[in-house]
């Protein structure tokens, strides 16, 4: 038998990661002997998570026009436990891929003010309500976001141990929320959207799929809301794909929701989208353009290059058999035994600018 000793600290850490993985109670030490009671007792973790509480909604959409006052309110009920909770305006800062996090770093936005209490505990199913208002601030931006967060303070109390002598280990959890207020500004033309940044734009392979990645920045100190899409042109034959699209936070959001981009003042986002028709090898250009209320208001183009098998998936479902004529699925397989395909359907695509007559033979 191996004997391994571990640092007091090593098992808190094996166990935890074991807890939460299965969801069960586990038992990784063996127990004491009665001959050696100095040795290391098990220890049992048993997974058990709940929000402290619960607010709705997170995020309130509103339209106002400049100089207006806004009042707006957030609920609040305690859920698993007794809770104190700490409620300010917060400033935000933005991921890449869209996420939208507080940045407790910086200052404070000075636009939002919480009118009720700005510390306030709350029984078990309790609930409290937020008053918040803000003021529509003069300037061009068309769009505004802030943000509220609300953080529970952390427990003083541990509570009572059955038997002092045992080992316990525990996962203390704090529950936070980031609440915002978005804003369409009404009467604005929305000159500013026309200030982003189009910095680059490819093609890249993703589970064997093509996917257009897009990468755009706000160099304002305003947030700005738009939509995008692209045209992939063939420059040999002029075929043409277009596609919207999306950052991908917003990738599990429904149509047309999941195309409306916002982005944080002073921030970079990727965008992706997906190509509804298969491509082949050859010199493309990929033309990007920026939406707002219907219209363009910012365009780039971009040289992408498409290297045979630069898209394994897509080259096992289609067959190119001639420049922009393609036919899926590549293979047919057809037989008179029972259980068998006896009819197989083939789809002929001209992806081309002119007729073209196809001559099929078994």
């Amino acid at each position: 038998m191996t004997t391994m000793k571990f640092h007091p600290l090593i098992p808190v850490f094996i166990l935890l990661c074991t807890a939460v993985a299965s969801g069960q109670q586990q038992q990784l030490i063996p127990k004491a002997s009665p001959a050696n009671p100095t040795e290391l007792q098990a220890v049992r973790v048993q997974e058990q998570m709940k929000p402290a509480f619960l607010i709705q909604p997170l995020v309130h959409r509103l339209a106002a026009r400049r100089g207006q006052l806004l009042r707006f309110e957030f609920e609040i009920e305690s859920n698993a436990r007794p809770t104190r909770l700490v409620i300010r305006p917060v400033a935000m800062s933005q991921q890449e891929h869209g996420v939208i996090m507080p940045d407790p770093e910086a200052a404070e936005p000075n636009v939002i003010q919480v009118l009720s209490a700005s510390e306030v505990s709350l029984a078990k199913g309790e609930k409290h309500v937020i008053q918040c208002q803000m003021r529509i601030p003069p300037g061009n931006s068309p769009f505004l976001s802030y943000g509220v967060l609300v953080t529970e303070l952390p427990r003083q109390d541990l509570g009572e141990a059955k038997d002092p002598n045992q080992p316990r280990v525990g996962i203390r959890f704090m529950t936070q929320y980031l609440l915002r207020a978005d804003v369409e500004v009404l009467g604005v033309r929305g000159d500013s959207v026309s200030q982003l940044e189009l910095q680059a734009g490819t093609l890249t392979e993703r589970d064997g799929n093509a996917i257009i990645n897009v990468f755009i920045r706000n160099p304002t100190d305003t947030p700005m809301e738009f939509q995008m899409r692209t045209e992939l042109i063939a420059r040999e034959t002029g075929r043409r794909i277009r596609s919207p699209l999306w950052v991908p936070v917003r990738s599990n959001q429904l149509p047309p929701d999941r195309y409306n981009t916002r982005i944080l003042a002073e921030t970079r986002l990727r965008m992706e989208g997906t190509l509804s028709e298969p491509v082949f090898s050859g010199d493309y250009d990929l033309k990007v353009e920026v939406v707002h209320q219907n219209a363009v208001v910012k365009e780039e183009t971009f040289p992408v290059t498409i290297h045979s098998g630069d898209f394994p998936a897509q080259d096992a479902t289609v067959v190119r058999v001639a420049r922009d004529i393609s036919i899926e699925p590549p293979h047919v397989e057809l037989s008179l035994r029972k259980g068998g395909n006896r009819l197989q359907a083939l789809t002929i695509r001209n992806g081309s600018q002119q007729n073209v007559v196809a001559n099929i033979k078994p």
